[in-house]
């Protein structure tokens, strides 16, 4: 069995590592497209994507599902009084 070298680990992190980014940047362009007449549909494919990205936070951190939904919620609501303070 071969030893792997540190080079070779951390080329294989940075490249999954640049993946990742990379695919990040992909779904930011796809977020940037506005659906002005959503539908069920719409709302169902956000939702799987809601989940895995929970999934793979959770992974990624080490925090459960569960936590991440109540920052969420949190988050959320922080941003909804802001908006009426701002709209005030």
């Amino acid at each position: 069995m071969r030893k792997t070298s540190k080079t070779e680990i951390k080329t294989a992190y940075d490249n999954a590592r640049f993946d990742i980014d990379s695919l990040m940047n992909l779904m930011e362009m796809e977020l940037a497209k506005t659906q002005d007449n959503p539908n069920w549909g719409h709302v169902g494919t956000m939702r799987h994507v809601q989940g895995e990205l929970l999934e793979l936070v959770s992974h990624l951190t080490g925090r459960s599902v569960a936590t991440l939904r109540e920052a969420l919620e949190e988050i959320r609501e922080d941003a909804q009084i802001l908006n009426e303070q701002n709209n005030a």
